[in-house]
């Protein structure tokens, strides 16, 4: 009971807030096509321990900015949890990778990838006709 907070709902400036004070994030959701609140864990340069599910591979690569467990193998993800805790300087490096990572997701990068979509959808239109 020490150790658990539940805070309930926060700005985004408290939540950047509270993540520069926790050494990872850790997420059991399996059903998360874009866990939001992975990517700004990502942001704030936490490494990140999430399930083999739905999105989260596509934001976490194993070893690479954090850790994908199987689901519902709590043991696994207590002990990646527990290597992070244990290993602060490989702890800095994921979390810094997972922080480059999270500009992929940025609102110009979005904005760029759409725009292509369209710029090809529009080409193959006019080759069409």
């Amino acid at each position: 009971e020490e150790n658990v907070k539940f805070v309930g709902n926060l700005t985004k400036p408290q939540l950047a807030q509270l993540f520069q004070t926790i050494k990872a994030f850790v997420i059991a959701s399996a059903i998360e096509n874009q866990s939001m609140v992975t990517l700004q864990a990502m942001a704030c340069g936490l490494p990140v321990v999430g399930v083999n599910g739905r999105g989260m591979p596509e934001l976490v690569k194993d070893s690479v900015n954090g850790f994908i467990v199987p689901i519902d193998d709590y043991q696994v993800m207590a002990e990646c949890l527990v290597k992070l805790l244990n290993d602060p300087i490989l702890a800095r490096d994921l979390g810094r990778v997972g922080r480059q990572k999270v500009e992929l997701f940025s609102k110009q990068n979005i904005a760029k990838a759409w725009q292509a979509v369209y710029e090809q959808a529009l080409t193959k239109i006019k080759n069409e006709t």
